[in-house]
């Protein structure tokens, strides 16, 4: 299992965790489903919800593909920013540049298609950037795909992780190549894993990781 670790803007790196018990993976951008303390990650999920449902109480998102157009722009003032993308940085210019960065260095490390990269994610009636996310690679020989998600602080508990998750969901699902889309959390309850049960993953196991040790693993298959 890999995780995107990502430096937090205190600096704490690698074994930081948000509120939602995901942990901060690699670039600010992409938050696996581990770790605790930001406000929007997950719990055990009930086995028959659907990725259709729960959409109505949502924020409306959109995501905006990081790639060296955008760092050129982001490296700009906010206006540049807001008249290339539609939507502005507000007060977090400081931490999506280091969020760009970030990301596109992992990706430089580990190429994919750009489908399965990182995102900034902006509120489309407010046209506010207010988090980021991804996946943590394209879709493996199993079909398998991992997601990750953060909601930059001064945004969290509105929904945004939700909506994130939801949309990294359904675009994986709507690819063609993925079988299997999975993200992993502590092994506790707590705000990450009711995200991940809104969305429709179940929790399916536990697995080992690195860094951390144990974690469950959450799982959406379609049709199962």
């Amino acid at each position: 299992m890999k995780f995107l670790v990502m430096r937090n803007s205190r600096g704490d790196g690698l074994s930081s965790y948000n509120r939602q018990g995901q942990r901060r993976s690699i670039h600010l951008i992409f938050l696996s489903a581990i770790g605790p303390s930001s406000p929007h990650f997950l719990m055990p999920v009930l086995a028959n919800v659907r990725p259709q449902e729960r959409r109505s109480s949502m924020p409306s998102i959109r995501l905006i593909r990081i790639d060296d157009s955008l760092r050129r722009v982001a490296q700009e003032t906010s206006g540049d920013f807001g008249r290339a993308y539609g939507a502005s940085l507000g007060e977090s210019q400081a931490v999506v540049r280091e969020v760009v960065s970030q990301t596109l260095a992992l990706l430089s490390k580990a190429p994919r298609a750009p489908e399965w990269g990182g995102f900034l994610a902006a509120d489309q009636e407010q046209a506010l950037v207010i988090g980021t996310c991804g996946f943590t690679h394209g879709p493996e020989a199993d079909g398998t795909v991992e997601i990750a998600y953060f909601t930059f602080p001064e945004f969290e508990g509105r929904g945004y992780a939700t909506a994130m998750a939801r949309e990294l969901l359904d675009r994986a699902l709507q690819s063609g190549a993925v079988r299997e889309v999975v993200a992993f959390t502590l092994p506790e309850r707590n705000a990450s894993t009711r995200i991940l049960e809104k969305v429709g993953l179940r929790l399916v196991g536990e697995a080992h990781d690195t860094e951390v040790g144990r974690v469950w693993r959450w799982s959406y298959r379609p049709g199962v």
